[in-house]
């Protein structure tokens, strides 16, 4: 690390009011920045709220920023309407805690998962700090609200729009910055927004797994990994699997399918699931459970393919199983018009890129998978070296800390100039 760079950052602190236990991507991401700092010899801290996972601060050291999303009773009744008001005005107060405890000028604080209400709770409470001495803030900019296959911003987009606002304009006066791991959500937001947007990588790429291409079976391997949501093509994917065991070619193929909802199931979902384990196929597992690190780690280590089939509705969004998968040199089978088929393309990963929304066009891109896989390997592995040396905590850490001492009054005024355009398509 340039130690020029690093004279005035002395420790990094993380914001993730969405960290509730080990599970997903949340924790692993904090885990990645968390050993990173520590190897470049900064102090780290998690500030999240109490709901976590007590095991979570025995692994990081956490401090509990945001109390238990509880409402006040009344008589031993929760009202609705109190409660609905009580959230954000309690929320506030603990941001405006937060910031008035965050008085060291000789470090950042990466703000990261908040919701639209969420940043502009955070944004006010910046823009009413009185104090000076005050850390660089670097907001993460990844939950949207826009739909590309609409053309259309969500109602929630508003908000958004009100907290941007509030923290350029207290960029005039304290050190704020904002980011993004995509470089289409950059663009997306630089529509929102008069402020410069960085791209930095995702630090999360290395799990502790060697030789991950062995094979471990004589059938090639498939696997779909995450939390269960529509938008990520789950449904299409039980199609593709049908047609394959209608067209006879199920049996030179397996299937490990993770997909647990962790709230209201989707209909669609449950319907999917329910069709596919009706085949009675020893080739298909699925799994409707979170999986823990390890078994996590297992099923990736196991499998020779990796599905995203996402709809391009999640298009612009990144994903953690993909840019591990890619660290790892693991082929995999992505929708065109989304992030992953760009970044498949960017660095010339091994893959394979279908029709988004289509069964169909999913079967032949596994088929062709099946039909060329020593060839793709062999190219996801040569991939592998250009995409680990962009995409790992380190370089995470390196970006984050020169962004933080970055002017941002010209990158600004360039802003200023460039983001009135008349007619701008998808414009909110």
């Amino acid at each position: 690390m340039n130690e020029k760079i690093t004279q005035e950052i002395h420790y990094i602190y993380v914001i993730d009011p969405l960290i509730r236990s080990f599970l997903g991507h949340y924790f692993n991401y904090a885990n990645s920045i968390f050993h990173a700092a520590v190897k470049a010899g900064l102090d780290f801290r998690l500030l999240a709220n109490a709901e976590c996972d007590p095991g979570i601060s025995e692994e990081l050291p956490t401090r509990f920023i945001f109390s238990k999303d509880e409402a006040p009773r009344l008589l031993g009744i929760r009202p609705p309407k109190l409660a609905g008001l009580h959230r954000p005005i309690k929320r506030l107060n603990e941001w405006i805690k937060a910031c008035r405890e965050l008085d060291r000028p000789d470090g950042m604080v990466f703000v990261d998962n908040c919701v639209a209400i969420e940043l502009l709770l955070f944004a006010i409470a910046l823009f009413f700090e009185k104090k000076v001495l005050l850390p660089v803030f670097i907001v993460m900019m990844r939950i949207y609200y826009y739909n590309p296959s609409t053309n259309r911003w969500k109602k929630e987009t508003i908000i958004l729009k009100l907290a941007l606002y509030l923290l350029r304009k207290t960029s005039n006066s304290k050190r704020i910055h904002l980011v993004s791991d995509s470089e289409l959500l950059a663009s997306r937001f630089g529509r929102l927004t008069k402020m410069p947007i960085h791209t930095v990588p995702i630090p999360h790429t290395h799990i502790g797994l060697n030789e991950s291409n062995k094979k471990y079976s004589t059938r090639l391997r498939f696997a779909y990994l995450g939390h269960g949501d529509y938008y990520k093509g789950i449904t299409f994917l039980a199609d593709a699997i049908h047609e394959l065991n209608a067209a006879g070619y199920l049996n030179r193929m397996e299937f490990f399918i993770q997909c647990y909802q962790s709230r209201t199931h989707d209909a669609r979902i449950d319907k999917a699931l329910i069709g596919l384990r009706q085949l009675n196929a020893k080739s298909i597992e699925v799994v409707e459970e979170p999986l823990d690190v390890n078994n996590y780690n297992l099923q990736m280590i196991r499998a020779d393919v990796l599905l995203f089939p996402y709809l391009i509705d999640r298009g612009e969004s990144t994903s953690g199983p993909f840019t591990e998968a890619l660290a790892l040199s693991k082929p995999v089978i992505v929708s065109a018009q989304t992030w992953a088929s760009q970044q498949l393309e960017k660095f010339d990963g091994g893959g394979v890129i279908c029709q988004s929304g289509s069964s169909t066009s999913l079967v032949q891109a596994m088929m062709e998978m099946s039909n060329n896989y020593a060839a793709i390997v062999k190219k996801a592995e040569k991939a592998r070296l250009n995409w680990a040396a962009f995409h790992n905590a380190d370089n995470f850490i390196n970006t984050l800390t020169s962004v933080s001492v970055s002017e941002n009054d010209g990158s600004i005024q360039k802003r200023e100039m460039e983001f009135e355009e008349p007619g701008r398509k998808g414009r909110p």
